[in-house]
């Protein structure tokens, strides 16, 4: 099925791609990036020579089109786990939250920018294959469902930080993009 979505190439145009999870489930909305800095990411990877993908399952669906309409990002659509996981094989690089995204992109080994806020980040080993970007005010909420802040701390967590892991992941480490 991997096989499949290797159409993501002729898409790309030989780009490379950058799957961005967008959502972690509804339970977990204390772990969310806001939509503004998406949609901001989304036009500075554009900008600079990157193909970006929102991913996500039905629960981000939704969110997922509105996103499309705001920044003109390429949205497959959301599918069964087997074809997410083939879809996620062909990223060369996953932004995501803690959430199950997580778990597909370290066994596929695929380069991955982690935000996490809600838990120690010595519970996470990327096997020498990703960053974990955390909010520089730390979290008030741990391990909860329910932020205690006016404004979640997932905002302290940059556009800018966010792009410069994607870049050095893509550069610095000589990433090798997919065929």
């Amino acid at each position: 099925m991997a096989n499949k979505w290797k159409s993501l190439r002729k898409f790309s145009d030989g780009k490379p791609i950058i799957g961005l999870n967008t959502g972690c489930g509804k339970r977990w909305t204390t772990r969310l990036w806001p939509n503004e800095y998406w949609i901001e990411l989304v036009h500075q990877l554009k900008g600079e020579g990157y193909f970006p993908v929102l991913l996500g399952g039905e629960a981000e669906d939704e969110n997922n089109r509105l996103l499309v309409e705001l920044c003109d990002a390429y949205y497959p659509g959301f599918f069964s786990l087997t074809e997410f996981i083939a879809l996620t094989s062909n990223c060369d690089v996953v932004v995501t939250q803690v959430s199950m995204m997580m778990h597909i992109v370290t066994a596929l080994k695929v380069p991955l920018v982690l935000m996490n806020n809600i838990f120690n980040r010595n519970e996470f080993y990327l096997y020498n294959n990703g960053v974990i970007l955390e909010p520089s005010t730390g979290c008030d909420c741990y391990y909860g469902n329910t932020c205690k802040r006016e404004l979640s701390c997932m905002h302290d967590i940059t556009v800018e930080k966010v792009n410069e892991s994607i870049v050095s992941l893509v550069n610095c480490n000589k990433l090798t993009i997919k065929n």
